[in-house]
Formats: C-alpha cells, structure tokens, sequence
C-alpha cells in the first residue's frame, strides 16, 4: 500500500484539505472508506464525521465525490477519448456499472456518455 498522507496539520488538527489528498492517492482503492480515512488520517472515526459535518458532507459522500468529480475530468480528457466509460470508472475505485451510472447522473444531472458526448 502506498505511503499515507501525514495526518495533522498546523495546531496538530485534522483538515479537509489533508483528507483529500488522502483519497486522491488512494482513489483507485475500492475499499477506500471512512474507516479507512480515519485510521490514516490517525483520528477516530467520531472525529472524522465531526470534521466532515462541520462542511456538511460525510465521510463517505466525500470519498464518492472526489471520484466522480475526477472521473468527470478524465472522460473529458483527449487521452481516454477511445477507452471505455466502465473501465475508467473501475480505475477510480467504482466496481459496477450501474451503482457508478447511477451516482454520476445524480451528480452531474447527466449520464457518463452524455457528459463525455459534450
């Protein structure tokens, strides 16, 4: 497994910003969740859920956006432009078709192949 991110920032407390980088070096890990996150951000799984709420996300909405959100990106990218919609998604941590279908329309309000059509 790859190196974790460090867990604290300045004043020893958690932050977002650290927590995403923490999911963007482990997004292709299916089995990235919160539990996950706490263990390697070094806090217990209340104080994760404390500092997503203060943003009012969750832990595992957060997880789920950031794939989305780079999923979007890749598909738009020049370079995956011949590589198939289902096969980026399992790159970014998605293990079927229709759950990753599913939460990018309820995202985006489109579906894969129409935002990647635009």
């Amino acid at each position: 497994m790859a190196s974790r991110a460090a867990p604290v920032g300045a004043g020893g407390a958690i932050s977002l910003d650290v927590a995403h980088r923490h999911v963007l070096a482990h997004i292709d890990d299916p089995e990235l969740s919160p539990d996950e996150l706490a263990g390697a951000l070094h806090v217990s799984r209340r104080a994760l859920y404390r500092l997503f709420e203060e943003h009012q996300l969750t832990p595992g909405r957060f997880i789920r956006q950031v794939r989305l959100d780079a999923i979007r990106e890749a598909l738009a990218a020049p370079d995956n432009a011949q590589r198939g919609i289902l096969d980026i998604a399992l790159d970014y941590g998605f293990t079927d078709s229709a759950t990753f279908s599913r939460a990018f329309k309820a995202a985006f309000g489109v579906s894969p192949s129409e935002w990647r059509q635009r």
